[in-house]
């Protein structure tokens, strides 16, 4: 592309270059690294076992937001608190994954306790670098010294941070101990929501068969005589190869 713009003679190349360039997917890419960066995106937990995790729907909601360009008070409020507008969409959920990028840890020495402290603090600094260019994080132990944020707002908007349901504890599980499913395609959405229609008919046809298979076998049992049965009744095959 940088070769193209080079050779172009028209008046306008340079115009029609960074058009092309803000036009590409790679834009986000690009400027997601960025927003990434700050808002401490990892693919694992970043502690003890430091096991991988699947944030990476996150990673391509950041992308996907700057290559449409979405405006910038959206950019914001979806990811501080997209769970709580009405009817959310799965991408407006997916974008509070900005919440969730904080590193967290299964170690057994650990206070859960502690643990929820210290993620409710992550959060509460990175919004405050992130969102207000403020050292919010100076707020934990002082009401800060020049700029005005006090001690009581740090707690504050740390109780806020701590109304979750997610437990102090990542169980060394790469989905950690909350998450969401999230299709990629418009068919795997449609199979996505059909399934659980289909799973309960599936489970009412299993229950009707095993009442049905229990009256049979009851009334079978009643009937039965012992002159009746075969001399020889077949186990069937071993299904392990022991004898």
């Amino acid at each position: 592309m940088l070769q193209r713009f080079l050779e172009d003679p028209a008046a306008d190349a340079y115009e029609r270059y960074v058009q092309a360039l803000l036009a590409s997917p790679h834009y986000g890419e690009h400027r997601a690294r960025y927003w990434l960066d700050a808002a401490r995106y990892a693919d694992t937990h970043g502690l003890h076992f430091d096991n991988y995790r699947e944030m990476w729907p996150y990673r391509d909601w950041v992308i996907r937001a700057f290559n449409r360009n979405q405006p910038f008070d959206q950019f914001v409020v979806e990811q501080i608190a997209g769970d709580l507008l009405d009817n959310p969409t799965d991408d407006q959920r997916v974008a509070t994954g900005f919440q969730r990028c904080n590193m967290t840890t299964n170690e057994g020495g650990t206070i859960e306790e502690e643990n929820l402290a210290n993620y409710a603090n992550d959060r509460v600094t990175t919004t405050g670098w992130v969102f207000l260019g403020l050292t919010t994080n100076c707020g934990a132990c002082h009401d800060h010294k020049f700029d005005p944020f006090t001690t009581k707002d740090f707690y504050s908007l740390a109780a806020f941070y701590r109304n979750t349901q997610q437990t102090g504890f990542d169980r060394n599980w790469r989905e950690g101990d909350l998450y969401m499913v999230v299709p990629q395609t418009d068919e795997d959405r449609a199979r996505w929501k059909a399934l659980p229609e289909e799973i309960e008919a599936a489970c009412r046809v299993r229950e009707a068969q095993t009442e049905a298979a229990d009256v049979a076998f009851t009334n079978w049992v009643r009937s039965v005589r012992p002159h009746r049965l075969p001399p020889r009744l077949s186990l069937g095959a071993r299904c392990c190869g022991c004898r």
